[in-house]
């Protein structure tokens, strides 16, 4: 027998970005679900520019050239923006 969780209802997503990078810098997004016993949520990473800032399924940005991105973070039906310049 297999006991499989029931999934919970995320309440909110928080993500700590870099405000600005550097053209060839990296870094990892931080990503905190508000909801301890959150389980089968799906997180995704957008750029709106990914020939500035490209990001990973990791959720890791890369700086491409100078300019500025909005990323996204969707964990589920939650969502957290911001825009970050590349220098």
């Amino acid at each position: 027998v297999t006991v499989v969780p029931k999934a919970t209802k995320l309440k909110k997503v928080t993500a700590k970005f870099p405000k600005k990078m550097k053209v060839g810098a990296m870094y990892q997004l931080k990503i905190k679900l508000k909801k301890a016993t959150a389980t089968g949520v799906k997180v995704t990473f957008k750029s709106s520019k990914g020939s500035v800032i490209r990001v990973d399924k990791a959720g890791k940005l890369f700086a491409l050239k100078k300019g500025k991105a909005t990323i996204t973070v969707k964990a589920g039906k939650k969502k957290v923006k911001k825009t970050v310049t590349v220098k």
